[in-house]
C-alpha cells in the first residue's frame, strides 16, 4: 500500500507503524490525555490541522479509505488533543462529522480494520447532535454485534441534556440544575 507521506505519518502515529495496532496497545495514547501527547500533536501536526480546519485537505476523502481516515483522525482526535479544553477542539471535531458520513457512503468502513473503523465513527460520538448520536450508536452496534457502552452513554447524555454538560465551561454555557447534578455526581461528558 503506497500512501502519501502525511497520511502515513498521521496513521502511523495513531495506530502504529504497521497500522495493525490492537486497541489495547494504544489506549494510553488514545485516551490518556497526557500533556506530552498534546504537545507532540501540536508540534508535529499543528500546521496540517489548520489546513484541515480550513478545508484545504478535504480532497483526501476522495483518495481512499486510509486517506479519509487520516483526515478524520486529524480533525477529530488530533483537534481535541491539540486544542484540549478549548472550544476550537470541538469545532475541529465537528468538521469531521460530515466527512465521516461521506466515508461511510463510500464504503470505507467496510474495508478498514475494526480499530480504525471505530475512529472513523468517533466524530459522531463527539457530536452534540442527537441524529449523529443515534447513527453512532447504530454503527457501533453493527460493528461490534452488540450495543457499545460508550456510544450508548454519549447518545443518552445528548437525549437527556441536549448537549454534553462537561463542555459547558469551555463553551461559556450556563449549566442547568440537572447538568450541575450530573457533573457533581462524576459526569464527565
Amino acid at each position: 500500500m503506497s500512501l502519501p507521506t502525511r497520511v502515513t505519518s498521521i496513521l502511523g502515529y495513531w495506530f502504529g507503524a504497521t497500522f495493525a495496532t490492537s486497541p489495547v496497545e494504544n489506549f494510553g495514547l488514545w485516551y490518556g490525555g497526557a500533556q506530552e501527547t498534546d504537545d507532540h500533536i501540536r508540534a508535529t501536526y499543528g500546521e496540517w490541522l489548520v489546513e484541515a480546519e480550513d478545508g484545504k485537505l478535504n480532497q483526501w476523502i476522495e483518495q481512499g479509505p486510509y486517506d479519509a481516515l487520516a483526515l478524520i483522525v486529524l480533525l477529530d482526535q488530533f483537534g481535541l488533543n491539540a486544542y484540549r479544553d478549548l472550544s476550537r477542539g470541538y469545532e475541529a471535531s465537528a468538521k469531521a462529522a460530515p466527512l465521516t458520513y461521506e466515508a461511510i457512503r463510500r464504503g470505507y468502513d467496510k474495508v478498514l480494520p475494526k480499530p480504525m473503523v471505530s475512529f472513523l465513527y468517533m466524530p459522531l460520538m463527539h457530536s452534540e447532535k442527537l441524529d449523529d448520536q443515534e447513527e453512532c450508536a447504530r454503527l457501533f452496534e453493527a460493528l461490534h454485534g452488540a450495543p457499545d457502552e460508550f456510544a450508548t452513554e454519549h447518545r443518552d447524555i445528548i437525549k437527556k441534556y441536549g448537549r454534553f454538560p462537561g463542555r459547558n465551561k469551555v463553551h461559556a454555557r450556563e449549566n442547568t440544575e440537572a447538568e450541575l447534578e450530573y457533573l457533581k455526581n462524576g459526569g464527565v461528558f
